[in-house]
Order: C-alpha cells, then structure tokens, then sequence
C-alpha cells in the first residue's frame, strides 16, 4: 500500500491474484481490461480492492443459517455457453477470431458437453482453423474446428464437462 502513488489503487486489505501469459494475445487483454501489468508487460495483477471482513463474514454466517447455503459448497453447475455465429461465409482453413471480431456475433445458449455434434464454446474456437466451409448467420460447432494440439483449454473444458456430467 505504500509504494503506490496517492492516485493509484492501493491493494492493501484487498484480494488478487498475479497472472503471467504466454502469448500476445492473452496480454493484450490483460492490460486493455485495465489490470497492473508488470515493467515487462508480461503478467498483470487481477484484483478486488477490499475484503470488508467485518461485512463478508456475518453475511457469510447469515447464508449458512438463513438460507442453508454453505459458504465451501460445491460450484453451481455451468448453465450457458457463449457461442459463435458466423456474420459472413466462412471457408475451410479460415482461421477464426475472438469474440472482437465482426466475423462472429456471440450468443449466450444452453451449455453442451464439448462433442462433435454439438456447439463449440467461443473462445474454443480463437486461433484456430475451420475444417468446413460454413454459411453466413451459421452455429460453429465442435466438428466444423481444427482441435488444437495438446491445447490446456479444451483438456480443461472436457474435464469440466465430465465434473459436472454434461
């Protein structure tokens, strides 16, 4: 909290985490979100400037009693996917972008286990290359994508899918 200047956000009491990138993209959005980069620009500082535990701990306690919500629960399962329409004709090898780019309009839909006949999350399908050719205002599913090799996301997703019994 001291080595900060008086118009800068101070982190003591607060909670965050460091995260480091590998890839230009991924810090890019970092620091276009507004987090604390690092001099080097390659890890950012995600953060909630307060933890009122004279506030959090009593609600906390009053969920527990009131509402018989623990507060080491299990995770609410997943509801919504956010998936990718195509704006335009896409062809085979195309590779598609994030969910800035005016090619794809997000949608929020029911969420699906990650399988080939089913939707592919948006963010699945970043970077990577469509292996068919897809008509304009079209669903990108899982098949209709290049899987990534050794990709940790969709190792992640899958074993959220299995967690969860998607």
């Amino acid at each position: 909290t001291c080595l900060r200047q008086p118009h800068e956000a101070g982190l003591g009491g607060g909670v965050f985490i460091v995260v480091a990138c590998t890839n230009d993209y991924s810090r890019h959005i970092l620091h276009t979100k507004g987090l604390i980069p690092n001099s080097r620009g390659t890890a950012a500082v995600i953060y909630r400037p307060y933890h009122l535990c004279g506030v959090e701990t009593p609600l906390s306690a009053l969920r527990a009693g009131l509402q018989g919500v623990g507060i080491s629960q299990a995770l609410p399962q997943p509801r919504v996917d956010v998936v990718a329409q195509t704006q335009r004709a896409m062809r085979s090898g195309e590779t598609l972008g994030s969910d800035h780019s005016p090619d794809l309009l997000a949608l929020m839909m029911p969420a699906q286990a990650v399988r080939p006949a089913h939707r592919l999350p948006l963010h699945m399908g970043n970077g990577n290359a469509l292996q068919h050719d897809l008509q304009s205002h079209e669903l990108i599913g899982v098949a209709d994508v290049v899987e990534p090799a050794h990709s940790i996301l969709w190792q992640l997703r899958r074993e959220q899918d299995a967690h969860f019994g998607l």
